[in-house]
């Protein structure tokens, strides 16, 4: 089933590839509606729609795998 998203941030950033060199990524804070926001990173060179759909599908599966249980209160 399809899930909208909300891009709340992007912006490009180097991060460090090997030494003396940097990858170009995209920052990409996202809400969902059942989650706090979350910051997912996209390679700069093969930034799609359809990649940023996948990367962001893919975070979401794990933060709800692992989300912490909840408790009921009296």
């Amino acid at each position: 089933m399809a899930e909208q998203v909300r891009i709340a941030a992007e912006r490009p950033v180097d991060l460090p590839a090997s030494p003396g060199t940097a990858k170009r990524m995209i920052m990409i804070t996202y809400v969902a509606y059942d989650m706090p926001p979350r910051i997912v990173y996209v390679d700069g060179e093969n930034d799609t729609p359809e990649e940023r759909a996948r990367v962001i599908s893919e975070d979401l599966e794990v933060a709800r795998s692992s989300k912490p249980p909840t408790l009921n209160l009296p």
